[in-house]
């Protein structure tokens, strides 16, 4: 594959440089403003970085780089490269000089380099020409999709966003989640792939209409969940280094686990989360309550969720909510098939639960309390205590779901 690396303007190439390295694994980059050539104000590099490599024997060696960028029309001259090389060996502290350019290096050029490091072994010379930087690119999707999305294929596009979830908590763009809706059986799935997606697309509301809980196979859901609550551990401490809000993560396994419920047997649904960790290779086995810490949050989100928005037509709530009370049935048009759409403008509002009513979804008689409203257990990981929150979720949606589905009719 190639790519357009001629179409980017200077600052644009070298800030391609720059991303380009930081994939790559350098560290203490940084990003030298200067002009053409070798100059007081840069130094004789454009950046300048730290590279860890590991020699066969398994140690470690820091390596200090310096590289120089140069954009060109032409061929890079034998003059610009002899001036820029010189100038790095009288620096004892520089390991590794790299050029780094759009261009080609003339073969007397390379020659003369090559003789250069005969008698200078200190620093190496690196050269990075024009189809040495699109062969590198094609190793480091992640910053090829950030310069050149139109030249990488689908599977590559897919690959750079799961790395870039994975690696910098980065979410997809609404329109890379578009692209893979529409090509989504053209696409080799798994779960560690799908889960930025669907989160993404989760804290869009756009699984109201990209509905991914009911196009996708069993397995694929199955495995994206647990994949999901698997990691829960480490994304909170990601989210919390880096500040950053961790609601459209859990937004996402809400929905997953929601449509997991709706699609499988609750028995089979019980298994899976009380054995999610079975699924993952550590080590050394995750501490018992592990399951709980993960679990327990994530099921009073959903009955939260489930409670506001089941009781915006129901009699047995009185709220002093001035939406109006369809607006909550927007909530559940995503676990259905029919693809109307409104607009989910609900606004905080207190519950006052009235028993003496009838349950619109007969999921309690007059008088009885209805469950939604209570405090999850603090040990949800009990089977039959797990089995009994799960169940009254499905039932929740399964019943709202078909009135949706028979008001259509």
């Amino acid at each position: 594959m190639n790519y357009p690396i001629d179409n980017l303007r200077p600052d644009d190439f070298e800030k391609l440089a720059f991303y380009l390295l930081d994939d790559m694994g350098f560290k203490n980059l940084e990003w030298r403003k200067g002009g053409e050539g070798v100059s007081a104000t840069d130094g004789g590099r454009d950046l300048s970085g730290k590279y860890a490599k590991v020699e066969p024997d398994d140690s470690i060696v820091i390596e200090n780089w310096w590289i120089e960028v140069k954009h060109r029309s032409n061929t890079l001259k034998k003059l610009t490269v002899q001036s820029i090389v010189l100038n790095s060996a009288a620096r004892k502290d520089v390991d590794v000089f790299a050029i780094f350019t759009n261009s080609v290096i003339s073969n007397p050029t390379l020659d003369w380099i090559k003789e250069f490091q005969y008698t200078y072994s200190k620093p190496r010379i690196v050269v990075w020409q024009k189809h040495d930087i699109e062969r590198i690119l094609r190793k480091y999707p992640k910053t090829a999709s950030m310069f050149f999305p139109e030249s990488m294929t689908l599977p590559e596009q897919l690959e750079s966003v799961k790395q870039r979830f994975w690696n910098q908590l980065g979410y997809p763009t609404i329109s890379e989640v578009e692209l893979f809706w529409l090509n989504l059986q053209s696409l080799n799935w798994d779960g560690s792939k799908l889960l930025p997606i669907v989160v993404a697309d989760c804290a869009m509301n756009g699984v109201n209409v990209r509905k991914w809980g009911l196009v996708i196979d069993d397995e694929l859901l199955i495995e994206t969940l647990l994949v999901g609550l698997i990691n829960v551990p480490f994304f909170s401490t990601r989210f919390g280094q880096q500040g950053l809000n961790q609601l459209p993560f859990m937004c996402g396994l809400e929905y997953l686990l929601q449509s997991a419920l709706i699609r499988l047997d609750l028995n089979k649904v019980v298994d899976l989360l009380l054995n999610m960790f079975d699924f993952a290779d550590f080590s050394n086995p995750p501490p018992p309550e592990l399951s709980n810490i993960v679990l327990h949050p994530l099921i009073s989100n959903v009955y939260s969720s489930l409670l506001r928005n089941c009781s915006q037509d129901c009699e047995r709530y009185s709220c002093n909510s001035s939406a109006p009370n369809e607006v909550g049935l927007f909530y559940f048009r995503k676990f259905s098939s029919e693809t109307e759409n409104e607009e989910d403008d609900t606004k905080p509002f207190v519950l006052i639960s009235l028993n003496d009513v009838k349950c619109k979804l007969d999921l309690f008689s007059i008088g009885e309390h209805c469950s939604l409203g209570d405090d999850i257990p603090e040990n949800i990981t009990e089977k039959s205590v797990l089995t009994d929150h799960l169940g009254m979720i499905q039932n929740v949606l399964l019943r709202r779901i078909a009135n949706i589905t028979n008001s259509s009719k």
